[in-house]
């Protein structure tokens, strides 16, 4: 792998990260706005927020091991 094409696959994990961290974000606040919900109405947006949030963490620790293995191509 080039250095051209390793800086590319560094360049679109940053990115998804930080796509990660803003949606996490907007989770946060989505899970503050559930608590005024009425009780029946809460259950199936808090089941929903809970498996995004779930998503999300998949997503990052996909990222993190794709980052390993950059770092491991790196070495000699």
């Amino acid at each position: 792998m080039s250095g051209g094409e390793k800086n590319a696959i560094t360049g679109r994990i940053v990115r998804a990260k930080t796509e990660v961290e803003t949606a996490e974000r907007e989770l946060e606040a989505a899970l503050h706005t559930i608590e005024v919900l009425p009780r029946e109405q809460k259950r199936g947006v808090s089941e929903l927020v809970t498996d995004a949030f779930q998503k999300l963490r998949d997503v990052r620790e996909q990222l993190a091991v794709l980052e390993a293995e950059l770092t491991k191509l790196d070495e000699p």
